[in-house]
């Protein structure tokens, strides 16, 4: 057996103490020496966990001696661990990084492509490299990179669903980057914007875009500038309401009344969320006959100057009390507008007005009334 390091992770079946495991590796064939540095063996190198013991080590295959294949297994891989593959896999990642070495399949072993100039990174070298790891991808040039060898890397990393997607963004392929991103999405804790977020600049494109926003309206912050469409907006609000908008990169000229108005009529929460100085009279109009029993509850989220201002939201509040019937929304902005309202009884502080046809002038802020079917008016403030 050639003598060669094997860097790794290496679990060991048994729970028990450091001095017990010294004794029960050394039982196995790994011998204390210079080859075998048992001094770095302490409870700090140690994470001992449910019937596992992890040892972050090296060990020299000419001291190996295994009983089986499953009592001791480099890489931390194992059938019967209940570890959980995402914990081990960030594991032997970060030692490999620290060990930086890969034991090539060929002949003779090599340096990891960390370690070799940039001219010596062959495709031949680099493919064998990603074979071994996924995330060799990292310093692969990228006039090296295939689609053929980005998939390879992809599979033998981590599984996107466990958070591990620093990976993506070596990725300089659009087609490749959404076929792993549909086929991870909602599979682990990772939120799609940041699953965006990981992509190289300029990987994103309408595809990517299209496909991101129908599933979470959040992502349109994280597109490029570009691909920020009025269309995509649109349906990003209609997802994720006021959070489509939320993002600092989204585009101003997107955040407009009529996308602000959408965001209200996605949801209580979501017009909750409005920036203050968007809560147009209009909007907070909107609220009130779409959310009732929650905007009385709140009377906080509709703003002073809406409240005591001469606008649809303080006339619609005057009319309902003063007639009371309740009216929509449509109804009280044509009313705003000039368009007339019939009421069976208006108290106004000159007696009471019966079935009158209403109009409200928001220019002079007064209303005229005039018998329905009929031409007679008269003039009265507001």
């Amino acid at each position: 057996m050639r003598e060669n390091t094997v860097p790794g992770v290496y679990l060991l079946n048994i729970d028990m103490g450091c001095e017990q495991a010294k004794e029960e590796f050394k039982r196995m064939g790994f011998t204390d020496g210079e080859k075998q540095d048992f001094q770095g063996f302490t409870p700090q190198a140690l994470s001992v966990t449910p019937l596992w013991l992890v040892w972050h080590g090296t060990i020299h295959n000419g001291n190996m001696l295994l009983k089986s294949d499953e009592e001791l297994i480099p890489l931390g891989i194992s059938s019967k661990t209940e570890l959980p593959i995402r914990r081990l896999s960030e594991i032997v990642r970060e030692y490999s990084h620290r060990a930086g070495r890969y034991q090539d399949e060929t002949e003779n072993g090599d340096y990891s492509l960390e370690r070799l100039c940039r001219f010596e990174r062959t495709s031949e070298k680099c493919m064998t490299a990603v074979r071994q790891d996924g995330w060799e991808l990292a310093h692969v040039p990228e006039e090296v990179k295939t689609p053929e060898m980005c998939r390879l890397a992809l599979d033998n990393s981590a599984d996107l669903a466990y958070e591990n997607l620093e990976l993506l963004h070596y990725v300089p392929f659009p087609d490749i980057c959404l076929e792993y991103i549909k086929a991870n999405n909602g599979c682990g804790d990772v939120e799609l914007p940041e699953v965006l977020s990981a992509l190289a600049p300029g990987v994103i494109d309408s595809r990517i875009a299209d496909y991101a926003i129908e599933q979470d309206g959040r992502c349109l912050g994280v597109l490029p500038a570009h691909l920020q469409t009025v269309e995509r907006a649109e349906k990003a609000v209609k997802e994720a309401g006021t959070e489509a908008l939320a993002g600092e990169k989204v585009r101003a000229e997107l955040k407009t009344e009529g996308l602000y108005r959408k965001c209200a009529e996605h949801s209580w929460m979501s017009f909750a969320l409005l920036p203050k100085a968007e809560r147009s009279p209009e909007i907070c109009l909107l609220a009130a006959k779409l959310y009732p029993q929650e905007t009385a509850k709140r009377p906080d989220l509709i703003p002073e100057s809406v409240k005591n201002g001469c606008n649809v939201y303080s006339l619609c509040k005057m009319m309902e009390a003063r007639t009371g019937e309740k009216f929509t929304y449509q109804q009280m902005t044509d009313f705003y507008n000039g368009k007339p309202l019939n009421v069976r009884r208006m108290e106004m502080p000159d007696g009471v007005q019966k079935d009158k046809a209403v109009k409200f002038d928001k220019e002079k802020q007064e209303f005229s009334f005039s018998a329905i079917r009929q031409e007679r008016k008269r003039g009265l403030r507001m």
